[in-house]
């Protein structure tokens, strides 16, 4: 019987040894990892910037490059109305339809738009207004110099001048008129 308990108290001793086994061994429930979508943020679209009024003024004269805007007075004097049309399409609150370049010019001075400058700008305005003997003409400021104004014989808006063919049109060379251009502030 020796033997029998021997062996008894072996496997009592083992299964003893199981048990603390297993109760070592502690089961930690694992989560299952969670599968996020590789998402970007929403972003939101950015917001244009605004045009500068004198951006507007620019972009509006180059759309009207080529067309007829004048219907307040004929083509051969149709230049401020012209040129005060596109003004106001920038700075709604700019009279339109301004029919006489000595107005314009005015109107111009007394603006908290417009300040006088010696050199040009695009978007700029360049008036040389009429006296009571000679007429005048305006237009304004593109890129590289270039000036669009109403074409009297054609009555379309164009790139007509330069500054130095302004000058020897309008100024002491030419019709002797004086020359004031605005920039938009």
């Amino acid at each position: 019987m020796n033997i029998i308990q021997k062996i008894i108290s072996l496997i009592l001793t083992m299964l003893g040894l199981m048990k603390k086994k297993a109760e070592a061994e502690v089961v930690i429930p694992i989560e299952t990892p969670r599968v996020y979508e590789n998402k970007q943020p929403e972003v939101p679209e950015p917001k244009p910037i605004p045009l500068t009024k004198a951006e507007k003024i620019y972009k509006t004269a180059l759309a009207t490059l080529g067309e007829d805007i004048s219907t307040l007075i004929e083509n051969e004097i149709a230049c401020s109305e012209v040129v005060s049309k596109i003004i106001n399409q920038a700075i709604s609150d700019f009279p339109a339809g301004v029919l006489s370049t000595a107005d314009l010019n005015i109107k111009l001075k007394q603006s908290p738009y417009f300040r006088q400058v010696l050199e040009p700008s695009e978007g700029a305005i360049i008036v040389s207004p009429r006296t009571e003997k000679i007429n005048g003409h305006t237009g304004i400021c593109l890129s590289n110099g270039a000036i669009a104004s109403n074409d009297s014989k054609t009555g379309k808006f164009n790139v007509n001048y330069n500054l130095e063919t302004w000058a020897k049109t309008f100024g002491v060379k030419g019709r002797g008129l004086k020359i004031y251009i605005y920039e938009v502030i």
